[in-house]
């Protein structure tokens, strides 16, 4: 079978297909089944208003779905994923835009710095079944912003979700799985209003280079969870049962808010909530609970290496 190509307008109900490549705007795909070794579907033109709803896309040695905005004049909004499953080798879902420069935009930048905008993905499941350090269920890299994920799974066999440069991004009632990381934003682009709400995370979630962010009443069951190089970050009202070295981690990482937790460490003791090196200073960590076994070292919570002007108030502990 051949590449399908959709251009401006087109409906697409119905059907087997190896490859489709979308070249315009308010394109509707419905009730498709993709499935070959290429990209699945794939888009390097403005696909604004491109809507795909109940299909499957299924790649065997690359992306499930690649929307790329490097070279788009303007910029893509107004997509719509709805009751679909994304397979693919490398990733689920890829938005790409790295067509501008690393710097962060500033007042009165022009709006196509964000090229990619108003993204929303509901009931569907992505799944990256590559090995790779870059294989991802969902990737969000670049400039973009106003994404929101809802009642999505999204899997990798190392990384789950990944966010590199994408602001005002919501994932609500999701489930995020990574051999490694469920959720990691990172990257040297600057990013801020990260929501991760209501979330069953699988693996390892680190908020990197991040600023007024938050993860709120999720569960979380991974190496532990870890705030880098960011400030206003709140984790608030979460379960976390941690493998590793602490339980929350904020490094380097500045006016956060830790409260309302129920932290489990079951790995080998440093602290159980660590504030660590000096950019680390004015977080508030308080009213949280936390267990663990008898430590034989190590701290329930500390600032330490550099650390100082942190506030730990009205935590409890128990030994199980």
């Amino acid at each position: 079978m051949a590449k399908t190509i959709l251009t401006e307008g087109m409906v697409l109900r119905g059907g087997v297909y190896e490859a489709i490549d979308v070249r315009g705007r308010n394109v509707t795909i419905e009730d498709v089944r993709v499935e070959g070794d290429g990209v699945s579907l794939y888009a390097n033109h403005n696909c604004s208003g491109l809507v795909v709803r109940n299909s499957t896309f299924v790649s065997r040695k690359n992306n499930a779905v690649k929307i790329v905005a490097d070279n788009v004049a303007g910029y893509i909004e107004g997509i719509r994923f709805e009751k679909c499953e994304f397979e693919g080798a490398r990733m689920g879902v890829e938005l790409q835009n790295h067509g501008t420069p690393m710097e962060p935009p500033a007042e009165g930048v022009p709006k196509e710095w964000y090229k990619i905008r108003d993204v929303e993905i509901d009931n569907c499941l992505m799944v990256a079944n590559g090995d790779a350090d870059d294989s991802f269920g969902l990737s969000l890299t670049g400039y973009g912003k106003r994404v929101q994920a809802t009642n999505c799974r999204m899997r990798g066999r190392k990384k789950g979700v990944e966010v590199a440069g994408f602001s005002l991004v919501t994932l609500q009632n999701c489930v995020l799985v990574g051999g490694k990381e469920a959720f990691i934003s990172s990257n040297k682009r600057p990013m801020h209003s990260l929501i991760v709400r209501l979330c069953d995370l699988s693996g390892k979630a680190i908020f990197t280079n991040t600023t007024d962010s938050r993860m709120d009443w999720c569960t979380v069951a991974g190496e532990h969870v870890e705030v880098k190089h960011s400030s206003g970050i709140t984790i608030n009202g979460c379960t976390i049962r941690s493998t590793g070295r602490y339980g929350i981690l904020l490094n380097s990482s500045r006016d956060c808010l830790v409260q309302q937790n129920a932290i489990t460490q079951t790995g080998s003791n440093y602290s159980v909530i660590r504030c660590y090196l000096k950019g680390s200073t004015a977080n508030i960590i308080r009213d949280n609970a936390l267990q663990l076994k008898k430590p034989k070292k190590g701290k329930w919570w500390d600032q330490y290496n550099g650390a100082t002007g942190n506030t730990f108030e009205l935590n409890t502990k128990k030994e199980i």
